[in-house]
């Protein structure tokens, strides 16, 4: 007569089966969670792509306002004629310019005592 190893009862391989399919649902959520494509991941690069997103819509607008400065250099005398007199200090002949100078606060603070 042959032995039959025994097999362990329906109830015990459901729950084995049970307890496994639950490890791997917990694999699986965990990994969609804190994964490299997680959903922590996706956060973080959804709030980088918003700040790359606002730097490029500044530096678009950035750009539009020096191709409108570079035009206007190009082909309006009055720009030059702006931009020498303030950034240079050149004037017209005969005009007089008068130059102020601000006054430096630690030194009028010091001196209003006396």
């Amino acid at each position: 007569m042959k032995l039959r190893p025994r097999r362990p009862p329906a109830s015990m391989r459901k729950r084995v089966i049970l307890t496994l399919v639950f490890c791997a649902l917990l694999a699986l959520v965990g990994r969609s969670i804190l994964g490299d494509r997680g959903l922590f991941e996706v956060w973080r690069k959804k709030s980088a792509f918003q700040q790359i997103s606002s730097e490029v819509q500044a530096l678009r607008t950035e750009n539009a306002s020096l191709r409108k400065e570079v035009d206007a250099l190009q082909h309006d005398p009055q720009s030059i004629e702006r931009i020498a007199r303030e950034k240079l200090g050149y004037a017209r002949p005969g005009e007089i310019t008068f130059v102020f100078r601000e006054d430096d606060p630690t030194r009028t603070a010091s001196t209003s005592g006396d």
